[in-house]
C-alpha cells in the first residue's frame, strides 16, 4: 500500500491514492431517487400484512439513495421483474442526498399517495422502505 519515494519519505501507491480519489468522489456526488410503480397493480410491501399492497401507475414504492448511479444500485432486469422506474430526484452530497431522502421517508404519512388510500390502509412509509433508516 506504500512504497518509499527518493527522497525517502513513505508515499501511497497510485492504486490507494485512485481509490482514495474514487471514494471522494462518491461521497460528493450521490443522488436521491425513488422507485415508482410503471403501472396500476399489486407491488411487495415490506410492512404491509398482507406483503402486497395496490399502487397506481406513477405511485412512490420506495426512497433511497446511491453514490454508484441507477446501474450500480439496480439490475435492470430487477427493475422490469419489480415493474419499477428509477427516477433521481435529487443530486448533490451523499449527506444532501440522505437529508432529502430521510425527509421524503418520515414525510410520506402526509404524501399524495398514502392520502388517497383509505384510512385503514395508510402507511407509515412507502411499502418499498423496510423501515425509517
Amino acid at each position: 500500500m506504500t512504497y518509499i519515494d527518493e527522497q525517502g519519505e513513505p508515499q501511497l501507491k497510485e492504486w490507494r491514492e485512485q481509490d482514495l480519489k474514487r471514494q471522494v468522489e462518491e461521497l460528493e456526488q450521490a443522488e436521491q431517487y425513488a422507485l415508482m410503480a410503471k403501472a396500476d397493480g399489486q407491488y411487495v410491501c415490506y410492512h404491509c400484512n398482507s406483503g402486497t399492497c395496490f399502487l397506481q401507475k406513477g405511485m412512490v414504492w420506495k426512497y433511497g439513495v446511491t453514490r454508484k448511479g441507477m446501474s450500480g444500485r439496480y439490475k435492470t432486469k430487477w427493475l422490469i421483474g419489480m415493474n419499477l422506474l428509477y427516477l433521481a430526484e435529487f443530486q448533490g452530497t451523499y449527506q444532501e442526498c440522505l437529508i432529502q431522502e430521510k425527509s421524503k421517508i418520515l414525510r410520506y404519512p402526509l404524501h399524495q399517495d398514502n392520502l388517497v388510500r383509505n384510512i385503514s390502509e395508510r402507511m407509515a412509509r412507502p411499502p418499498g422502505n423496510k423501515n425509517d433508516n
